[in-house]
């Protein structure tokens, strides 16, 4: 009962936010793309539950579960699924989605084989990250973790973005249905740029910190952890100054985005060699750096610095007013990404917009990120880090603290 009683505070927290959040999008956004929009309301109450019942069942069933085992399984069943529809890839040069594929299709056979080991593949992740959030310290007592880590792997939604085409940054999105298709996607961005002279571009997220946080399938252990710990850590910034104040700036975005990166990132190491010592083949999972899919191409052409040297010149453009310079640079530049293996279907404004707002990527040019390293270099460990940054409501708030360290270091 007292399971049952925490399930419910939980939905209704996190319902809040869902509603909050819905009553956003009265913005063009959600006028062009209201056919396909994703609710995140019914996601709450067709996951939350189902994930508290299998946690039950368990706990009545008493079953042990060889997690290395299952984890090899999963992630060797999911490297089979990305190579068959990455021979599937079609011609705009994206994947083509799980459920393109008509029944019969050999995807169908090995994504029900996956899925049949999800629910304890989720359990075991959310377990090693968990015990990651206690081994550095951020834990509370009795070694609690709130709210306690809740992933479902799945397929993730859309979300489009539009940005205004003379500046950038996020002025509006919505959350797509993770079905919706290439041609509707290409509709919705036209209209925006064509309705609203808005740069506009749909992107598949990796995950979103929704309550239970959906994260994407992926074949790579490492990837699937770093995914789930940066949503938990926008759970744990929900009940905390920092995250009650993510949506007042564009920089409060940034920072709130950057630092579930860093720690997220710290969490996910943690829990990686967790696993990886219950037997998981580190081998098998290499570490894959960039937000492009990739494929074989010029070995030598740098992924960040020539992203970096593209989203520098576009500010330089556009802050000289040179709007439609900027735009054919940029696709000239989405061109030469594309020739050396990246397959970015759209560069533009909004691009920058979305990835720009993680200030460690190459497609942002904030400074907060090299702020933020510089704040965990000054405190003298992990636990001061998160405790220091969750205090922070505001961007000014933040500076403050950072000159603050930087006095006590100097003295």
């Amino acid at each position: 009962m007292r399971v049952v009683k925490f399930s419910v505070l939980i939905l209704m927290i996190m319902l809040m936010i869902a509603f909050r959040t819905d009553t956003l999008w009265l913005n063009p956004a959600q006028q062009v793309s209201i056919s396909q929009s994703y609710s995140l309301v019914a996601w709450e109450i067709g996951n939350l539950l189902d994930k508290w019942a299998h946690r039950i069942s368990n706990l009545v069933s008493s079953n042990s579960v060889d997690q290395s085992k299952f984890l090899q399984k999963y992630f060797d069943l999911q490297a089979k699924i990305d190579s068959e529809i990455e021979n599937s890839r079609d011609m705009t040069g994206e994947k083509a989605d799980n459920n393109s594929y008509g029944v019969g299709f050999p995807l169908d056979d090995l994504i029900l084989e996956r899925d049949a080991y999800k629910n304890d593949v989720e359990e075991i992740l959310e377990g090693a990250i968990s015990l990651a959030v206690n081994e550095t310290g951020f834990g509370l007592m009795f070694q609690v973790v709130f709210p306690p880590v809740d992933i479902r792997l799945t397929q993730t939604p859309y979300l489009l973005v539009a940005s205004p085409r003379d500046s950038i940054f996020r002025k509006y999105e919505v959350l797509l249905r993770p079905e919706t298709d290439m041609d509707e996607r290409i509709r919705m961005e036209n209209e925006l740029q064509t309705r609203y002279d808005l740069s506009a571009v749909t992107i598949r997220i990796g995950g979103l910190a929704a309550y239970p946080a959906p994260v994407a399938h992926n074949s790579q252990l490492r990837a699937v952890l770093g995914t789930a710990a940066h949503e938990w850590v926008h759970h744990y910034m929900f009940f905390r100054p920092l995250g009650q104040a993510m949506f007042r700036s564009e920089n409060m975005v940034t920072i709130n985005e950057t630092v579930a990166d860093i720690i997220g990132r710290y969490l996910a190491d943690h829990a990686y060699g967790i696993l990886t010592k219950e037997g998981m083949d580190p081998i098998l999972d290499p570490i894959s750096h960039g937000s492009a899919m990739r494929t074989p191409g010029n070995m030598e052409f740098d992924f960040s610095k020539e992203m970096r040297e593209t989203r520098l010149h576009v500010d330089d453009l556009l802050i000289s007013g040179a709007v439609e310079a900027a735009e054919v640079y940029m696709e000239q530049r989405r061109m030469e990404f594309v020739e050396n293996g990246y397959h970015i279907r759209k560069l533009n404004q909004a691009y920058f917009a979305f990835y720009g707002s993680y200030a460690e990527s190459p497609a942002s040019s904030s400074s907060i990120g090299d702020q933020l390293n510089r704040m965990v270099e000054l405190t003298p460990d992990f636990k001061t880090f998160v405790g220091k940054i969750a205090g922070v409501s505001s961007y000014d708030e933040f500076l403050d603290t950072l000159d603050e360290l930087e006095r006590s270091a100097n003295q």
